[in-house]
C-alpha cells in the first residue's frame, strides 16, 4: 500500500494547486453558452467555431454541438457560428453581470469536400476528453481506425498486424480501455488481441471518435479509460446527397474506395456507406520487407423514421469481411474475419423536466479463422522439434447481445440529471487444431485440438447516475455507477486446474465461475481563473473484471501481453481498480489556444504477469518460460501539453508534448511498468494561402529512446527516432477536393516501443528481448473526394 500513500499525497497537491482560483471576479461579468445545430435536421454540429464579433473570444462546439464562453463583460454582442460545409449564422445577445445567457444557432449546409482538422472538447471536459471529428480522420491516409488516434495527446498505438493498431491510453491497453461503437460494447474477435474492437469499423464510416483518458465516461460502462466511436451521420433534409472517395498509398500499394449516400423522404431517412480496402507488404526505411497484406470490404446502412416532432426510431445493420490479414511477428495469420452487427434505437426529446429518453438494443458476432500457411512452422526444419511441417488452424467466435436505456432530466435551470441502465452478455470460444502438413508418419499426439478460449460467457449489468450543475461561471459533474459481472467458463482445457494450482500455489474447486461487484465514481469541475484561462480538476475510481484469458486461458496470453510465451490463467484474480486525479489548465483566445494537463493514477490489485514456477511449456516453437497473472500494485503519472497559435491569417503553428512514467511494485523488487511509451513531441505548421481551401501542412514527430523497461518480463529497449510528414490539398472544382502528401519524408527506420516483436516466437529471442516490428518507410499518398 505504499504507492497508495504516494497517490493520496499527489491528490492533495492537485487539489491544493487548484484552490487559489477565485470566482469573485465572475460577479462583474457574465457567460454565454449554447448549441450549434443543422438548420434542417436539428442535429448537433461538432467542431463549429463560435466567436464574439470584434473581440478575441471564441470556442469550439463538442459532439453535442454545445459551447460556453466565460468572463464576458456586460453588454450587447454579435455571436457568430461557422463550420466548414455550412453557411455562417449570427445572433445578437445581451450579457448581464453574474448570469449565463443561452443562445441557439442553426447553420444551413453547403457543398464542400475535404475539410480542416477537427479536434474539439467541451470546456468542462477539455482536458479529460478529446473528440476527433471526421475531418481529422480524413487528414492522413488510414488503413486501420486506430491510426485516427495517432495525434491525440496521451495515445500511442501498438501494432499487432496489418489491420490491428491497438490504442494505448496513458499506459492502459487491452480491456483496460473500454470500446463502444455506436453505444455497443465491442470486443476483438481473436484471442491474444490479434484484432482490436476498432478493427471492424471502416474509417470512412466514422463521424467522430471520443477518447476519455480516465474513469470519466461511466455513463457508458465501468472503464479505466474509454474510446467511443459514432458512425451515425447527421440526417439531411434533402432526398439524396453523399460523397465518393478514393485514395492510394504507395509504400504498401494500399487502395481505398468508399461511397456514402444519405437522404430523406418525408419522415423516412436513410444512410448507406460502402467501403473497400486492400494493401500489400510495406518496406521499412532500411529496406526491410514487412508482411502486411490485407483485404477488407464493409457495408453499413441505417434507416429511420421520425415518429413525431420529438421522437425517432432507427435501425442499423453492418457487415464486414476481411481476408488474408498478415500478422508479422506472430505464429499465425488471419484467414478471415466476418463481423455482423445490428442495432435498434429509439430517441425522444422534449422541453419539460424530461429532456431526453433513449433506449437501444444490439447484437453482433465476429467469426475468425487463423492459419500458419505462410509461417515458418509450415516448413520443415531439421533443427526444430518437431522437424516436419505443421498445419495449425484456429477457429474463434465472439457473440455479444446487450442494451441500454437512459433519461436526461432538467431538475433546475442549472441542474441536469442523467440516469440509466445498461448490460451485455458476451460469449467467446476458440479452438486450435494441429496436424502434420506433409504425408510422413504422424506421431501419436497428432492430430490434436486445444481449447484457447474456454467457452466463457461474461454477463454484465449496471446502472448509473450523472449530476451536472452550473455555479455561476463554474461547472461541475459527478457520476456514480454500480455493476455486477459474472464470468462462467463452460468448458476448460484438460489439466488446466492442475496447471493453475501449480502456477498460483493455491487450490481451486470444480466450479470456476466468478461474480464481481464493481463500483465506480468520478467528479470533475472547471473553474475560470482569469480571462482567457480556466482550470479543470477531475478525480475518479473505477474497476475492471479480469478478462477470460487472464482467469481461464491456457497457453495463450491475454490481450495486454505482446509475448510468445505460454500463459496459464489465474481463476483467483481480483478485479483491477484504479484511482486517478487530473489537473488541467486551458488557455483559449482567438489567436492562441493551449493546454497543460497532469495526472496521477494508482492501481490497486494491478493485474500483472509473473513467471509460473513448476509449469513447463507444452507446445512446440514456444519459449520454455511460462507466465501466469497476479494482483499487485502500480503507480503511473504523466503530463501532456498542446499549443496552437494563429501567427498570421494564413499561418497556423501547433506544438505538443507528452511524458508517461510507470512503476510496478508487484514483486519483491519493483521495476518499471511493462509497456510504458517513451516521451514524444510534435511540431507542425499549416499554411493557408488563399481561396479554394488550399493548405500545406508540415509536421515533425520526435520520440525519445526508452531505456526504462521491465527486464523481468523481457521487455526490450528502443531507440529514439524522428519523422517528417508533408500534406497539401484543397478544392479543385468546387465539389472535388484533392489531398496529396508524403509520410516519413526522410525514410527513417524506426520501431514503436509498444509494438510486437518481429521474432517474438523464437525461444532465444523471446528470452533475450528482441526488436519490435519496423514501421513503414517513405510513402506517397493521394486522396480524391467528390461531394454531391
Amino acid at each position: 500500500m505504499r504507492l497508495l500513500s504516494v497517490f493520496i499525497s499527489l491528490i492533495l497537491f492537485f487539489i491544493g494547486a487548484s484552490l487559489p482560483a477565485s470566482t469573485a471576479h465572475a460577479q462583474a461579468s457574465g457567460a454565454l453558452n449554447g448549441t450549434v445545430v443543422h438548420a434542417d435536421t436539428n442535429a448537433p454540429i461538432t467542431g463549429a467555431n463560435v466567436v464574439l464579433v470584434d473581440t478575441d473570444r471564441g470556442a469550439a462546439t463538442d459532439t453535442d454541438g454545445a459551447f460556453v464562453l466565460r468572463d464576458i463583460a456586460p453588454g450587447s454582442y454579435t455571436v457568430r457560428a461557422s463550420a466548414i460545409g455550412y453557411e455562417a449564422a449570427e445572433r445578437t445577445v445581451t450579457i448581464e453581470p453574474g448570469t449565463q445567457t443561452t443562445v441557439r444557432l442553426a447553420l444551413q449546409p453547403t457543398q464542400v469536400a475535404l475539410q480542416q482538422v477537427d479536434i474539439t472538447a467541451t470546456p468542462l471536459e477539455a482536458r479529460l476528453t478529446t473528440r476527433i471529428g471526421a475531418n481529422e480522420l480524413s487528414a492522413t491516409p488510414m488503413q486501420d481506425l486506430g491510426e485516427g488516434l495517432a495525434r491525440v495527446p496521451g495515445i500511442r498505438l501498438q501494432r499487432r498486424g496489418a489491420l490491428a493498431l491497438d490504442p494505448n491510453v496513458r499506459g492502459l491497453t487491452g480491456t483496460q480501455v473500454s470500446t463502444f461503437v455506436d453505444g455497443v460494447r465491442s470486443f476483438g474477435g481473436g484471442p491474444a488481441r490479434m484484432d482490436t474492437p476498432l478493427s471492424h469499423t471502416d474509417p470512412s464510416s466514422v463521424q467522430r471518435m471520443e477518447v476519455v483518458r480516465g474513469p470519466y465516461a461511466l455513463a457508458q460502462g465501468p472503464s479505466l479509460s474509454s474510446i467511443r466511436v459514432d458512425t451515425q451521420a447527421p440526417v439531411p433534409n434533402t432526398p439524396f446527397t453523399g460523397t465518393v472517395h478514393t485514395g492510394f498509398t504507395s509504400n504498401r500499394e494500399a487502395l481505398n474506395l468508399n461511397g456514402h449516400v444519405l437522404g430523406r423522404t418525408g419522415r423516412l431517412f436513410y444512410d448507406v456507406n460502402a467501403a473497400y480496402r486492400t494493401g500489400d507488404d510495406y518496406t521499412a526505411g532500411d529496406g526491410t520487407a514487412v508482411r502486411s497484406g490485407f483485404e477488407s470490404a464493409e457495408v453499413r446502412s441505417r434507416v429511420g423514421l421520425d415518429l413525431n416532432d420529438g421522437s425517432r426510431l432507427s435501425a442499423q445493420v453492418s457487415y464486414q469481411d476481411q481476408r488474408d490479414v498478415a500478422y508479422p511477428g506472430r505464429p499465425l495469420d488471419a484467414a478471415f474475419f466476418e463481423t455482423l452487427r445490428g442495432l435498434l434505437r429509439y430517441e425522444w426529446s422534449g422541453t419539460g423536466t424530461v429532456q431526453r429518453l433513449e433506449a437501444q438494443g444490439y447484437g453482433y458476432q465476429t467469426l475468425h479463422g487463423m492459419t500458419n500457411e505462410n509461417k515458418q512452422s509450415a516448413q520443415p526444419d531439421p533443427n526444430r522439434m518437431p522437424p516436419f511441417p505443421l498445419r495449425i488452424a484456429v477457429d474463434t467466435e465472439v457473440a455479444t447481445f446487450g442494451g441500454r436505456a437512459a433519461a436526461d432530466l432538467q431538475l433546475a435551470p442549472t441542474v441536469m440529471l442523467s440516469t440509466g441502465i445498461a448490460g451485455y452478455s458476451a460469449y467467446r470460444t476458440a479452438t486450435r487444431f494441429r496436424d502434420r502438413r506433409d504425408d510422413g508418419p504422424t506421431p501419436p499426439v497428432l492430430p490434436a485440438a486445444d481449447i484457447i478460449w474456454p467457452d466463457v460467457r461474461t454477463t454484465e449489468i449496471g446502472s448509473f447516475a450523472t449530476l451536472e450543475r452550473v455555479f455561476g461561471q463554474a461547472q461541475a459533474t459527478a457520476t456514480g455507477r454500480i455493476d455486477l459481472v459474472h464470468a462462467d467458463p463452460q468448458r476448460i482445457t484438460d489439466g488446466f486446474r492442475i496447471r493453475a494450482e501449480t502456477a498460483t500455489g493455491q487450490p481451486f474447486s470444480n466450479n470456476l465461475a466468478e461474480t464481481d461487484v464493481l463500483w465506480s465514481a468520478a467528479a470533475s469541475a472547471t473553474v475560470p481563473l482569469a480571462d482567457p484561462l480556466a482550470a479543470t480538476l477531475g478525480v475518479g475510481s473505477s474497476a475492471r473484471a479480469p478478462e477470460p484469458l487472464e482467469r481461464y486461458g491456457d497457453r495463450v496470453g491475454a490481450t495486454r501481453t505482446q509475448r510468445g510465451n505460454e500463459f496459464v490463467g489465474n481463476p483467483a484474480l481480483d478485479p483491477e481498480r484504479t484511482y486517478q486525479a487530473d489537473l488541467g489548465f486551458d488557455l483559449s483566445s482567438l489567436r492562441l489556444k493551449g493546454s497543460l494537463t497532469g495526472f496521477v493514477r494508482y492501481h490497486e490489485d494491478y493485474i500483472t504477469i509473473i513467471e509460473a514456477p513448476g509449469v513447463d511449456s507444452a507446445l512446440p516453437l514456444t519459449p520454455d518460460q511460462v507466465f501466469t497473472y497476479r494482483n499487485g500494485e502500480a503507480l503511473f503519472w504523466g503530463t501532456e501539453a498542446t499549443a496552437t497559435a494563429q501567427v498570421h491569417p494564413t499561418l497556423q503553428v501547433r506544438a505538443s508534448g507528452e511524458y508517461l512514467w510507470g512503476r510496478d511494485v508487484s514483486f519483491d523488487s519493483d521495476e518499471p511498468a511493462y509497456g510504458v511509451a517513451p516521451a514524444e513531441t510534435r511540431f507542425s505548421t499549416r499554411w493557408m494561402p488563399g481561396p479554394r481551401g488550399l493548405f500545406l501542412d508540415a509536421s515533425l514527430r520526435a520520440v525519445a529512446a526508452q531505456r526504462r523497461v521491465s527486464t523481468r518480463r523481457n521487455e526490450g529497449e528502443t531507440d529514439r527516432f524522428a519523422t517528417v510528414d508533408l500534406t497539401a490539398g484543397g478544392s479543385l472544382f468546387g465539389d472535388i477536393a484533392l489531398r496529396v502528401g508524403v509520410t516519413n519524408l526522410l525514410d527513417a527506420t524506426y520501431r514503436e516501443h509498444l509494438s510486437a516483436r518481429t521474432n517474438m516466437f523464437d525461444p532465444l529471442a523471446a528470452e533475450q528481448g528482441s526488436t519490435s516490428i519496423p514501421e513503414p518507410g517513405r510513402s506517397l499518398f493521394v486522396h480524391v473526394q467528390y461531394a454531391f
